[in-house]
């Protein structure tokens, strides 16, 4: 019994301080918001854990001379402000999460920062709000919003980036339908620093055209997929398609509860650094929490639900 009332409580804090971002938000039309379903904020709430792993190790290795600036990259930032379906609940999307981090997280010391924020959003109606949004926590040179797709955006990325800088990357590809190898792929095979946290949709890769298909998974793409099983497909991208270019590829899978056959798995695609042993027991910690929730769960404790389910 403890240890489920110690997951809930755990889930419940990071649930409140995503609310808490949301809440502080005053700017952009109220209606323009991104509606997710209740397993969205799993995704989120990972995203919340992984600035605060990531923050402290890399703004120790610049401090100490290793990396010259930090980059928060979101490559499909939409408007700042979810929707959870099926609640009254707003929460953060994860270019608030970004913007937002170092002054919310739990330690009450917590001031690591990113030195520039790069946010990618086509549509002008979420990049408008989102642009008002991030206003009222960065400077206005503190951000770059680039209103084109993925794909056009990363050769602007890549321009902006040197070297000796490091980045924490979000990706979304909604469906295989928003991003592909020509975008996501580019970046992180052009760069040698720089991690990449990609929403890999498992249980969409067999529905959606084979011409998506060979645009995510690009020159690796091997064809067969529609007869694999899904976790040998997620196997295939973690090894084929990101390990060529990454120390270590690790992944969490978010489901979507009782009487959904839907799930996806946060792939997490690391940059050999001095903090990687660190970092990597800080994910599997998340990993191994988030396995036992579902997007039901979530739904159940934004609608208030008690205690009496997680004891």
């Amino acid at each position: 019994m403890a240890a489920a009332k110690d997951d809930y409580q755990w889930t419940k804090e990071k649930v409140d301080r995503l609310r808490k971002i949301a809440a502080l938000v005053q700017s952009g039309t109220k209606d323009v918001v991104d509606e997710e379903g209740a397993w969205t904020v799993l995704k989120l709430l990972s995203s919340f854990q992984l600035h605060g792993t990531y923050l402290p190790i890399m703004c120790g290795q610049r401090d100490k001379g290793y990396v010259d600036r930090l980059f928060y990259i979101d490559l499909n930032a939409g408007s700042g402000l979810v929707h959870v379906e099926g609640t009254q609940a707003l929460v953060p999307g994860t270019a608030l999460i970004g913007a937002n981090v170092h002054r919310v997280h739990e330690h009450e010391s917590y001031d690591y920062d990113y030195d520039h924020y790069i946010f990618v959003e086509p549509i002008e109606k979420k990049a408008e709000a989102l642009e008002q949004r991030l206003l009222e926590w960065l400077p206005k040179d503190k951000f770059t919003l680039i209103r084109k797709g993925a794909d056009d955006a990363v050769p602007m990325i890549l321009s902006m980036l040197t070297k000796r800088d490091h980045y924490l990357c979000t990706f979304d590809p909604y469906g295989f339908e928003q991003g592909t190898w020509n975008g996501y792929g580019k970046l992180i095979a052009n760069t040698a620093r720089g991690d990449m946290f990609i929403n890999f949709q498992t249980t969409s890769v067999k529905r959606t055209s084979e011409q998506n298909r060979k645009n995510f998974f690009g020159p690796n793409y091997p064809g067969d997929y529609l007869d694999r099983s899904e976790d040998e497909i997620l196997q295939s991208f973690r090894r084929d398609i990101l390990g060529p270019n990454r120390a270590v590829v690790e992944d969490v899978r978010i489901k979507g509860g009782d009487g959904f056959r839907y799930y996806y798995d946060m792939v997490y695609a690391v940059a050999q650094t001095g903090g990687g042993a660190r970092f990597m027991k800080a994910f599997r910690d998340l990993e191994r929490r988030v396995a036992k929730l579902t997007g039901d769960d979530i739904k159940g404790m934004l609608s208030n639900q008690g205690l009496d389910k997680w004891s």
